[in-house]
């Protein structure tokens, strides 16, 4: 496998941060593709996910700062995962069959209910 040199990334980061306008210390929030603050599509800005760079952008991890307000339509559900330990704060990261990633308070029974239906699928 190739291996690049951090500064070019670490510089990317750095512009598109300042683009964005939402770096933090130590990552930088993102917004999915496609939503819009107004709700066009019916979405909700609250859709984030920071992306960690721990050792080169081939080892990047998925954190969640905000959790989503609005219920996932199950349709939509694909596959989901939980936040590693290294972040600061606990989720559950459905992915859309869009391959959208969606953040979610794992306490929230919709939350729960939508793991044991996948848990289920999985085991048929």
């Amino acid at each position: 496998m190739k291996s690049f040199p951090m500064a070019p990334q670490l510089f990317l980061i750095f512009i598109l941060s300042v683009h964005l306008g939402t770096a933090t210390r130590t990552g930088l929030s993102l917004s999915l593709p496609g939503l819009t603050r107004n709700g066009s599509k019916g979405a909700s800005p609250s859709f984030f996910l920071s992306l960690f760079f721990l050792g080169g952008i081939d080892m990047a991890k998925f954190c969640c700062f905000q959790y989503s307000h609005k219920i996932l339509p199950w349709r939509w559900v694909n596959t989901y995962e939980f936040t590693r330990n290294s972040c600061s704060q606990q989720a559950v990261i459905f992915t859309t069959k869009k391959g959208h990633k969606v953040c979610a308070k794992p306490q929230e029974t919709w939350v729960q209910k939508y793991i044991s239906l996948l848990k289920a699928q999985k085991q048929l």
